[in-house]
């Protein structure tokens, strides 16, 4: 089964490093876009170590990366305006999102809730 990826960076060259790596991974439909400049990116966030292994409330294993909380996000989701889309394997998704977490991608905080 897939599970769609999608996460934000501050240049296009950013993306496509990204990409690059994500093509050793189970992967299909990546796709690079750049988003208008008016783009709103408060819903985007990095990706933090998760200290617990429990499952989430949706029956869902938990993954060892979760978004930063709201308190401790600074405004560096500004000009996140270029977006990476992919479909992951579940069996690659843990290491696409250490990919992201290591390369500063950020994704949506609404993905981990």
């Amino acid at each position: 089964m897939y599970r769609r990826l999608q996460a934000y960076f501050r240049t296009e060259n950013d993306a496509e490093d990204v990409r690059a790596k994500l093509n050793k991974l189970n992967v299909k439909n990546v796709q690079v876009d750049t988003l208008g400049t008016d783009y709103d990116s408060t819903f985007t966030a990095p990706l933090i170590a998760r200290i617990g292994t429990t499952p989430n409330t949706a029956g869902m294993p938990a993954y060892p990366f979760k978004v930063m909380d709201d308190e401790t996000l600074d405004n560096s989701n500004q000009g996140r305006n270029v977006s990476l889309e992919c479909e992951v394997h579940e069996e690659d998704f843990n290491e696409a999102l250490k990919t992201l977490h290591e390369n500063d991608g950020y994704v949506d905080k609404e993905m981990f809730k």
